[in-house]
């Protein structure tokens, strides 16, 4: 749900505002609000430094490189399609923890990650049938910009997406 406000929000009234200035007033914000609920739950014992070192890389290299990716697709190709890269997020940590943790993916978890995927790729189809009337309409084997390939300024071929 906060997704959908927030990218919304950022598209209609961050327009024109550089990603990396958005990026990072939402996640100094969402720091700020987050403080007391922080200062409610702080560990008894002290934490490592390197602990410390570790979290902060992956807030700011990690989730803030991220948001500015996020940001740059929400000014290049819109709210909508933006926001449908947040169905690879439970894809992308369910294969993460089966590489990297030995975690097991249950006949359940690809089922439903299955359902999940085609719930995407089937909102996907009135996207693009949108974004094809707005520009012109893409032909096959006609050079398009693709979602993420657009916000990052490079072009793909559509020969493969027939």
């Amino acid at each position: 749900m906060f997704y959908g406000f927030a990218v919304n929000y950022s598209k209609r009234r961050l327009a024109g505002i550089r990603p990396l200035v958005v990026a990072f007033g939402s996640q100094f914000f969402a720091s700020i609000v987050l403080i007391p609920l922080a200062l409610l739950s702080w560990p008894r014992h002290s934490v490592m430094p390197l602990t410390w070192l570790c979290v902060a890389a992956l807030g700011m290299l990690c989730t803030g490189f991220a948001y500015v990716l996020f940001f740059r697709l929400v000014e290049h190709v819109g709210a909508a399609y933006a926001a449908s890269v947040t169905f690879l997020i439970p894809l992308f940590g369910v294969a993460w923890g089966a590489l990297f943790l030995d975690e097991k993916i249950t006949p359940r978890i690809r089922d439903c990650g299955g359902g999940t995927e085609g719930a995407a790729a089937g909102s996907y189809g009135p996207l693009r049938q949108r974004n094809n009337a707005l520009h012109g309409g893409a032909r096959v084997g006609k050079s398009i910009k693709s979602p993420v390939a657009g916000a990052l300024s490079t072009s793909c071929d559509t020969t493969a997406i027939a």
